[in-house]
């Protein structure tokens, strides 16, 4: 009988200590605040990821300091620094006409040349 009252005292113990850490988390966590209420977290969204190498890539988003490539508009993961929207193109460093990509020159044994050239930016208010 002493056995069965010890186990159902562990037990209740055991319940309270996990009811009290339960409590005591709910009351550390903040609470999200209503939707549309002030200080409504803003949707995060995901950094632009670098392009390691060009392929076929006809806009990219370069940083003016470091030079990396970026597959989308935001801040160099390097430096901070605010990318510039630039257009990529190819050509045949042969003829100087256009190809499709990056890599070997389908005219001519020597890789394309790679030409980037930034793109204006819209002062903010101009449509």
């Amino acid at each position: 009988m002493r056995i069965v009252l010890v186990t159902l005292a562990i037990a209740a113990l055991a319940g309270c200590g996990t009811q009290q850490k339960s409590a005591s988390q709910a009351a550390s966590t903040p609470s999200a605040p209503a939707a549309g209420a002030a200080g409504t977290p803003a949707v995060v969204a995901s950094a632009p990821k670098e392009i390691v190498e060009l392929t076929n890539q006809k806009q990219v988003f370069e940083c003016p300091k470091c030079g990396m490539d970026f597959d989308a508009a935001g801040q160099c993961t390097m430096d901070g620094t605010t990318l510039v929207a630039t257009r990529v193109d190819y050509s045949c460093p042969a003829d100087g006409k256009a190809v499709e990509g990056a890599g070997k020159c389908p005219r001519c044994a020597m890789n394309a040349h790679v030409e980037k050239t930034a793109l204006a930016a819209v002062p903010a208010d101009k449509p």
